[in-house]
């Protein structure tokens, strides 16, 4: 609860520097008249939408599971991600249409300093909010903080192309270095967007965590009971700040129900304490068979038929295997 208290805070700080930097670069395009001051007061405007809608889907996301949607909400943040791409894009397609023309027909700057000077000032700001959303989706696995910080640290990155196409214009006279620097700063934005839309269709088709399955992997191998058989189909996803994981366990046959559950809860509870966000852990049990002897390190086993004579070892890619592909 405290987590999500810290994250919404943040959003609120992250909506009043994208207004404030905003009103900056508008302001430095009303004195200045440049097209890639232009192209980041445009994207400043993308990113102050993005930041209202991501600040909708983290309260939605925060909520804990419920009768309707026992998984929880955690997937809203994906669909904040995949808005804010597509805004992104969407502003790349606004920066060429404005800019592309005065490539031709280029357009006199006017105020160049001060512009820089509000420029400078923005981008200042701006980082100082990429340092505090990176530093908090770090300690809270927020997709959705971290595609923001990304996103202004891409905006602040384009602010410097604006900055190096005005000093082109200081320095040569060469009036077409502004539309210029607004092209390359679409370019740039528009390759963002993109991997942002990947990353949500990704986060959303629940497609495989290599690291947070390697993670898993590594806990119950560093912990593996004798009488841990085996496991197969180890699956995980994230869901938001929760983390799902399912897996079936070989136990021997002969062993009572109660000393079965005891061994899931025990994997249950080595997952829960090593990771800091809720964890969810579905475990099906599946009694050992013949072929399964020589992996079984259960040496007083009444039904053993071979001695044990392999050792599988356990990282992701074994344990996530199928009963059918070991």
């Amino acid at each position: 609860m405290q987590e999500s208290k810290t994250i919404r805070l943040i959003m609120a700080i992250v909506l009043l520097i994208h207004c404030l930097v905003l009103g900056i670069k508008i302001f430095a395009y009303y004195i200045t008249a440049s097209a890639a001051i232009l192209s980041d007061a445009l994207e400043g405007i993308v990113n102050l939408l993005a930041s209202i809608f991501a600040s909708i889907s983290l309260w939605i996301a925060s909520r804990p599971p419920d009768p309707s949607h026992p998984y929880g909400h955690g997937k809203m943040e994906y669909f904040a991600v995949g808005f804010e791409g597509a805004l992104i894009v969407i502003a790349a397609g606004g920066i060429f249409w404005e800019s592309i023309p005065r490539l031709i027909h280029p357009a006199e700057i006017s105020n160049l300093k001060q512009g820089v000077v509000l420029v400078v000032a923005g981008a200042a700001i701006q980082l100082l909010a990429v340092l505090g959303l990176l530093i908090t989706a770090r300690k809270t696995h927020s997709p959705a903080l971290k595609a923001e910080g990304y996103h202004i640290l891409s905006d602040v990155l384009s602010t410097a192309a604006v900055l190096l196409g005005l000093a082109i214009v200081a320095i040569t006279g060469y009036p077409q270095a502004d539309p210029i620097a607004a092209i390359a700063i679409g370019l740039f934005i528009l390759a963002s967007g993109i991997k942002l839309v990947k990353e949500a269709f990704e986060g959303l088709m629940d497609k495989s965590d290599q690291d947070l399955l390697e993670k898993i992997s590594s806990i119950l191998r560093q912990h593996r009971r004798e009488y841990w058989i085996d496991i197969h189909q180890l699956r995980s996803r994230r869901y938001g700040n929760r983390i799902l994981v399912d897996l079936h366990l070989i136990l021997p046959r002969n062993f009572h129900l109660w000393q079965a559950h005891l061994e899931a809860k025990e994997i249950e509870h080595l997952l829960q304490n090593y990771f800091p966000q809720p964890v969810d852990v579905l475990i099906h049990l599946d009694p050992c068979e013949v072929p399964h002897c020589p992996i079984c390190r259960k040496y007083d086993c009444e039904y053993r038929r071979s001695p044990q004579s392999m050792d599988i070892i356990w990282d992701h890619t074994t344990l996530s295997k199928t009963a059918t592909e070991q």
